[in-house]
Parts: structure tokens; C-alpha cells; sequence
């Protein structure tokens, strides 16, 4: 099977877990493309596609939204994943499979994903922008994040787990 792994980043996080979904989906025998979402022009050549984004302030990026609606208005079979600090904790996955896929749900009508992963990022403290860096620093308070510093959360090897179960799933 075919298998696209579609993503948007903001600062590298959403990529890094694209790359080894990529890799399990490899190893469990089926041809994987990973590729920017802003970069995709053609779903044609694929059985299945993987959409992953970065959450900011609760929602998913602009280009994941776009992806999944054009991967549902092409009719292929998809699975979601999602990546942000509140993924790090237990009730934070729960906000993810509950109130941000329902906001992309609404936002993209039809979207069924097979499966949906949340995974946690990374805090890029030092390169973030105006306004992220306000609106991060306040969510950083809130959730006893220090960000005075570069962290990183990803837990890659979770990743690795849920591509496993869906390359199980794909057959």
C-alpha cells in the first residue's frame, strides 16, 4: 500500500514524528512519501494518507486543515495525529481526542479518521515570534512549563508504537 504522510510544523516537532511514522510504515512493508503539506499538489498516486499537525492555542494548523479536506473531499482513507505540549500529560490527550478533533471535525466535514495519535512537542522558547512567544509563555504559567529554556517532550518511541498498530490495521 501507498501511504502519504502529510504534515504541518511549526517548529520542527510534527516533522520529527512524521519521519518515524514514515519509517514504521517502511518497515512494515508499505511505500511512504513524507512531505510538508504546503508542498503536496497530487493524492492520486496514494492508498492511504497520514495528516499530522502541530496544535497553536487549541487549534490545528491552517495547512493540516487543508490537507484533511482535501484528503476527504478525494475520498481516501486517513488516519490524524496531532502534536502539542498538552499531549505530555494524560488529561492533555483527552483534550486532543475530544475537543481539538472536534473542532476539525467541524471544520472538515466527512473527516473519519481510522486512527488518531497525539504526541507531545517540543517548547522552542528561544525561537518563537511575536505573538507565540505571549501567548506560549501564558500557557507555559498555566501548565507549570518552564520556558525560559529549550525543552523537548516528543516521545518518539510512542509514535513508533502507533504507527505499529496502524500498519497492523492497514494489512
Amino acid at each position: 500500500m501507498k501511504v502519504l504522510i502529510g504534515y504541518a510544523t511549526g517548529y520542527g516537532s510534527t516533522k520529527s514524528y512524521a519521519e518515524v511514522i514514515a519509517e514504521e510504515l517502511t518497515l512494515a512493508g508499505h511505500g511512504t512519501d513524507t512531505l510538508p503539506a504546503r508542498e503536496l499538489r497530487d493524492l492520486a498516486s496514494y492508498d492511504f494518507v497520514v495528516i499530522g499537525g502541530s496544535v497553536r492555542v487549541g487549534r490545528w494548523l491552517g495547512p493540516a486543515v487543508k490537507l484533511a479536506k482535501w484528503v476527504v473531499k478525494a475520498g481516501k482513507r486517513h488516519a490524524v495525529f496531532f502534536c502539542c505540549l498538552s499531549a505530555r500529560k494524560e488529561e492533555g490527550r483527552k483534550q486532543v481526542f475530544g475537543e481539538y478533533l472536534a473542532k476539525v471535525k467541524e471544520k472538515v466535514p466527512g473527516l473519519a479518521p481510522l486512527d488518531v495519535g497525539a504526541f507531545p512537542g517540543m517548547a522552542n522558547y528561544e525561537e518563537y515570534r511575536f505573538p507565540v512567544k505571549g501567548i506560549m509563555t501564558g500557557i507555559a504559567k498555566k501548565e507549570g512549563v518552564d520556558f525560559s529554556v529549550n525543552q523537548d517532550y516528543r516521545d518518539l518511541e510512542a509514535a513508533r508504537e502507533w504507527a505499529r498498530e496502524l500498519a497492523r490495521r492497514l494489512g
